[in-house]
């Protein structure tokens, strides 16, 4: 933005102010204002703001102006500093030691990221080695809870729990007659005792590969075709059967940007476990 002072009579022609452009919004090389003699850039002035307190980055991104005297406040102090040679002495040589070691290690994490490969083949061995991750199967459950030497229930006509193979016993009857033909949502409502699927006539939800549920759980419904039935499957607080409604696997392509980044992530995080275990420390 310009303002245009014209005095004519005073100067015989016009005096252009021009305010200084926002830093934040222009291309790093761009000379934003010179501050004693020496051309800022946006780059520069990015770096004080986005390495200043909240509060102050907001006053500075409001006022280039005043963005540019901060800077030149900092670099005025920071060469007062120098000429009384405070960067030798305690403990101001000790923090930029720390502060330049930061720097450094950051700039090399960003490098050696940037530096890692995947390779498409490398992509599709993983997806391929490791399908069932990107499978899904939406569900319904039947569940029964066992627990052996239970406590008789305080009321005599409270349920009882079942022992562990009375439990069983009646989940593989439950699975004959779901194979014959039973109507699952019925014998939901009649049998199962996970209260929150039970309300939604035995809805589970959909199991995902990725998710964090039991092997045992992930590795007997994914995979399996719409309409069976999977069990019982027994974990250490009940048997669980369960029909697949719906059955799906995710493709290659649908994926391989996520494996990407995945697998890069993966180098990158065995690349640093590497520096860091190659340090050697000894203690005095």
């Amino acid at each position: 933005m310009r303002k245009i002072l014209c005095l004519p009579i005073l100067l015989g022609g016009c005096l252009w102010a021009q305010t200084p452009a926002d830093p934040m919004k222009v291309p790093p090389e761009t000379v934003i204002g010179i501050v004693d003699g020496v051309k800022v850039t946006a780059a520069e002035l990015q770096h004080v703001v986005t390495s200043s307190a909240p509060a102050l980055q907001e006053t500075l991104k409001k006022n280039p102006m005043e963005l540019l005297r901060y800077y030149g406040f900092i670099q005025r102090l920071a060469g007062l500093a120098e000429a009384a040679k405070l960067d030798q002495q305690s403990p101001q040589r000790e923090r930029l030691r720390l502060i330049r070691m930061q720097i450094l290690a950051e700039g090399q994490l960003t490098e050696g990221y940037s530096q890692l490969e995947v390779l498409p083949d490398e992509q599709r061995k993983y997806y391929d080695d490791n399908r069932s991750r990107f499978a899904s199967a939406k569900v319904k459950v039947i569940y029964l809870p066992f627990m052996d030497n239970a406590p008789k229930p305080a009321d005599p006509k409270g349920k009882k729990i079942m022992t562990e193979a009375e439990a069983r016993a009646k989940a593989e009857k439950l699975v004959r007659e779901l194979r014959a033909g039973a109507d699952f949502v019925a014998l939901v409502k009649q049998h199962s005792e996970h209260a929150e699927s039970v309300a939604k006539d035995g809805d589970f939800g959909t199991i995902r590969g990725a998710d964090k549920y039991p092997e045992e759980i992930k590795n007997g419904v994914l995979g399996a075709k719409a309409g069976a039935i999977v069990g019982p499957l027994r974990l250490t607080n009940g048997y669980y059967i369960f029909r697949v409604d719906e059955s799906d696997t995710q493709t290659y392509e649908q994926v391989k940007s996520d494996l990407y980044t995945e697998l890069k992530d993966q180098r990158w995080r065995a690349w640093m476990d590497k520096v860091r275990s190659s340090v050697e420390i000894k203690l005095p």
